[in-house]
């Protein structure tokens, strides 16, 4: 008798596991349906996340419990209220990239960072360089500016308008707001899911199930840590536009010499120029070959040495050598 009531014992524990696991199943599945249809909700800036509808709570109980309920909902009431929600605010990243001449690239670089500050944003890069065409050295600067969104207009205006030229214009704008809605939709249903898989692990006293449920936990709490990234990405990217401008003086017209305004100073300016130019690369040149070739020229002063003894040494032999007799 004692070992078909352990047999029966060990049943019993088995029919139990495989009970909790089909309950777990089920409320997922059912806390999973009712968050698809979540209502969105907005609010300044971003949209906000959607609520999860009333009937799912209701739904849940009636398939873990056993226990049927009823909701007081009607039709009419469900219609209503969703149509008093609020549109959606429209998510949009702004870009621009200006080319702009300015008369005094130094001033134009204070002038912006005042903008980008007045308008809630800052100087995001600054790299200002010294450039070399036809014969002149100008300072030219590339700079980068976050500016509010609401504000981008304003902004877009005022950095124009310190230019006495603007050579090139590129505006771009992306809609963001469906892949919010996703990513906030796919976030609300891993919530739901994580607070059902809390609820099962405190119901629940079987080793097995726990781990699982562990395991379960971990995974979705992984994919929420995600999303919310991306979630938090997007709203800095919409919160802020992005502004990117190249600044260079006007370019200066340059006389031709044979044109009324010959200037014969500048001719020789050019002259005396290129001859140190030529000179320079000369000087180089030859230090270049003595650093290379310095044992060559060690050789050849060597050979140039004992060249200048050995004739040295003949012409003494040829000077104190016999005389012949007359």
């Amino acid at each position: 008798m004692g070992a078909p009531f352990g047999q029966q014992i060990l049943s019993l524990r088995r029919s139990r596991s495989v009970a909790l696991l089909f309950v777990a199943s089920l409320v997922l599945s059912v806390v999973l349906a009712a968050c698809g249809e979540a209502a969105v909700k907005s609010s300044p800036g971003v949209p906000a996340r959607s609520a999860i509808a009333p009937a799912a709570a209701p739904a849940a109980q009636q398939s873990a419990g056993g226990a049927s309920t009823e909701t007081n909902a009607s039709p009419s009431s469900s219609q209503s209220s969703t149509e008093q929600l609020p549109p959606i605010s429209r998510m949009v990243v702004h870009n621009a990239q200006l080319s702009l001449q300015v008369p005094d690239v130094n001033q134009a670089l204070a002038r912006i960072s005042d903008i980008a500050q007045s308008h809630g944003g800052y100087v995001s890069t600054e790299h200002a360089y010294a450039s070399q065409s036809d014969d002149q050295t100008r300072t030219v600067a590339d700079v980068t500016i976050r500016v509010r969104a609401d504000e981008y207009d304003q902004a877009l205006g005022q950095l124009r308008g310190l230019a006495t030229k603007v050579v090139s214009v590129d505006e771009t704008s992306d809609d963001v707001t469906q892949q919010y809605i996703d990513v906030d939709a796919n976030l609300r249903n891993l919530q739901a899911s994580e607070s059902a898989i809390l609820k099962l692990m405190n119901q629940t006293t079987n080793i097995n199930d726990i781990l699982t449920l562990q395991r379960e936990l971990t995974n979705v709490r992984g994919q929420i840590q995600r999303l919310q990234a991306q979630e938090q990405y997007l709203e800095r990217q919409t919160s802020l536009s992005t502004i990117t401008m190249h600044l260079e003086p006007p370019a200066v017209a340059q006389s031709s010499p044979l044109g009324p305004f010959w200037d014969p100073l500048a001719t020789l300016a050019r002259g005396w120029h290129d001859s140190l130019t030529v000179l320079r690369v000369l000087v180089d040149a030859l230090l270049y070959v003595a650093s290379a070739f310095w044992w060559a020229i060690i050789l050849a002063g060597a050979g140039i040495y004992f060249e200048r003894k050995r004739r040295q040494a003949r012409r003494a032999a040829v000077g104190v050598g016999p005389t012949n007799p007359s």
